[in-house]
């Protein structure tokens, strides 16, 4: 392996670090507005670098034409790469050159288990449904909410609903999916599986006095666009992968963000490289 392919990677798993700080900062003060279905608190808390959420070829080109037409290049040379990689990933993980490779994607199971995590994950916190919380969260996610539920005054019961799934011609999609080695603190390295899914879904959310059951005022009901990001480990070698789990929602990405993402990625990038 490289010296640059390791810097490259030393440098993403910072600027990964640095980002999820930052995004988990600003998504904890978006959450004070308790009004939304669903609180800012669980968009941003991670995702890959690289990671491109690219908005709707019409809407970003009628909007900003010149910054439509770079995001659309972004956007097939982030998929071409992508690609890529998943299919040396499998080209690697063959133990012969006749033989099936063992990396196990399941690209067709991507979709139907992020709408699965999306229901139990809104239903979970709106009740406060820590146990199943845990189940379906990363850990830094499953803590961000667990501390949300518990600072919800007493007495009060939430009841989150899916009425139906809109734009079902085009949703839900996979908008982002990628496999990428990511060092740890220990100096190993671990296989990380990541798909963003888009959801857009009509949500109604009711809320209780829990001595009396009766609702504290009307359901709130709304169309809603969610970008929902799910990650896994990938044993190369072919043994089963671990559980999807969701890591946060994000974003859609601008041509500005992509740009100051990439410059901090260069930038720790040389710092990697000076520090060897």
């Amino acid at each position: 392996m490289s010296a640059s392919s390791n810097a490259y990677r030393k440098a993403a798993r910072q600027l990964a670090q640095k980002t999820a700080n930052s995004r988990t900062a600003r998504a904890a003060i978006a959450a004070a507005d308790g009004n939304q279905i669903i609180e800012r608190s669980i968009i941003g808390s991670f995702k890959l670098p690289g990671t491109l959420i690219a908005p709707p070829v019409f809407r970003s080109i009628f909007q900003s034409p010149v910054e439509g037409v770079k995001m659309q290049g972004l956007r097939v040379m982030a998929k071409s790469l992508d690609a890529f990689r998943m299919v040396a990933s499998y080209i690697a993980s063959k133990p012969s050159l006749l033989a099936s490779g063992s990396l196990q994607v399941q690209r067709s199971r991507i979709v139907p288990t992020a709408k699965g995590l999306h229901r139990s994950l809104s239903g979970a916190f709106a009740a406060g449904d820590l146990d199943t919380l845990r189940r379906v969260c990363h850990s830094n996610l499953y803590q961000t909410l667990s501390t949300k539920i518990l600072q919800r005054p007493a007495g009060v019961r939430k009841d989150w609903e899916l009425v139906s799934y809109t734009g079902t011609l085009m949703y839900p999609r996979i908008v982002d999916h990628k496999i990428m080695e990511v060092p740890l603190r220990d100096g190993s390295k671990v296989t990380v599986h990541q798909a963003v899914v888009t959801i857009r879904s009509r949500q109604r959310l009711t809320q209780f006095n829990d001595k009396t059951g009766e609702s504290t005022g009307p359901s709130k009901e709304l169309d809603v666009t969610e970008h929902l990001i799910m990650l896994r480990e990938l044993d190369p070698n072919g043994s089963p992968p671990g559980d999807w789990k969701v890591f946060g929602y994000a974003d859609e990405t601008t041509y500005q963000d992509w740009l100051k993402e990439k410059h901090g990625l260069d930038l720790l990038m040389k710092q990697a490289k000076a520090q060897r």
